[in-house]
């Protein structure tokens, strides 16, 4: 522990806390949408992707499509699939985007406690608003930040760095949700804590080093897991 940090403790000064939510997976179930509408859109092309297909590919709308053409149509252009794929997020979430249940009492616990949040997005700029102000993030002072979807391995751990300090938070007090091994790897690398929120297409995903691995929301207590992931708040 640094000296200003033992300083600040010492003192009984409350150090800044955070939590940093990865937008598509961690905080709302992008991914089975994007598996449903890529499995329309290549049944219309006569192949089959299986969940297994789905599985092998990962990062942002762009990357993840170009992975999917490349796999399963390597003759066809990724980028008609990315605009379809962006299409059904907006459809999906840009008029309703109702985070997990168990999420969303984690939230009300860490508001109630003055804990800072902030939501991180690959999503394009225009389709990340439109969820944002769908969920009325501004309204509930979460702070929301939008990176390139073009950006390699999203997020990668210079994202949830800036994040933290966008907010003034020392990253050692910041707890990162993340659905997948680049998302909670990065977050570790950044210094951060991190729980892993995994779907059904990451649940293979080495998540080792995470301090927590959701299986399940209904097992999880918003106020235990502050209390033991943030002490200093206790």
């Amino acid at each position: 522990m640094s000296t200003a940090a033992e300083a600040t403790i010492s003192s009984g000064n409350i150090p800044s806390s955070a939590l940093l939510i990865e937008l598509e997976g961690a905080a709302l179930p992008a991914r089975a949408v994007l598996f449903e509408t890529a499995q329309k859109y290549f049944k219309k092309q006569g192949v089959a992707l299986t969940e297994a297909h789905f599985a092998r590919c990962a990062g942002p709308v762009s990357q993840l499509a170009a992975q999917l053409t490349a796999l399963l149509a390597p003759d066809s252009e990724s980028g008609d699939l990315a605009d379809v794929l962006n299409r059904a997020l907006a459809d999906r979430f840009a008029s309703r985007a109702e985070l997990a249940a168990g999420l969303a009492k984690i939230l009300k616990v860490a508001e109630q406690r003055g804990v800072s949040i902030a939501i991180l997005t690959g999503l394009p700029e225009v389709i990340a608003q439109a969820i944002f102000s769908a969920a009325d993030f501004d309204g509930r002072g979460i702070q929301t930040f939008v990176f390139s979807e073009d950006e390699k391995g999203f997020p990668r751990a210079d994202a949830w760095l800036k994040v933290a300090k966008q907010l003034g938070k020392n990253p050692r007090f910041c707890i990162a949700f993340g659905s997948s091994h680049t998302a909670c790897k990065s977050a570790l690398s950044a210094g951060m804590r991190t729980i892993a929120v995994p779907d059904a297409y990451t649940g293979h995903h080495d998540f080792s080093g995470s301090d927590l691995v959701v299986d399940s929301w209904d097992d999880v207590s918003a106020t235990e897991l502050l209390d033991t992931l943030l002490p200093p708040l206790r």
